[in-house]
């Protein structure tokens, strides 16, 4: 099965075979979502879209600096 591109909100985040896939992509970018996502599978691509929760500045700074 090929790989087809993973996007969320119309961004491209990676690239997944399965839906099992995408939400392991979805999580080890750290994305959340408020309320479930919509999700769309296209030929050549997964897609997800929903209002994400915004991380504060803070905690993007600590993320940054962990190794």
């Amino acid at each position: 099965m090929p790989k087809k591109k993973v996007y969320v909100n119309d961004h491209l985040i990676g690239e997944a075979r399965t839906w099992r896939e995408v939400y392991a992509l979805i999580k080890a970018q750290g994305l959340v979502f408020l309320a479930k996502p919509g999700a769309a599978e296209g030929p050549s691509g997964f897609y997800v879209s929903g209002p994400l929760v915004q991380r504060s500045l803070m905690s993007l700074e600590r993320q940054r600096e962990k190794p």
